[in-house]
């Protein structure tokens, strides 16, 4: 579960970067 939360928060905050940043691509993976 805790895996789960984890990867949904950090794919959360990639969105919210792409919406700050529109020429950032999105890429969850990276953002930690």
């Amino acid at each position: 579960v805790e895996v789960v939360e984890n990867v949904s928060a950090v794919v959360g905050q990639a969105r919210v970067d792409h919406l700050t940043l529109p020429e950032t691509p999105i890429l969850p993976i990276q953002q930690g």
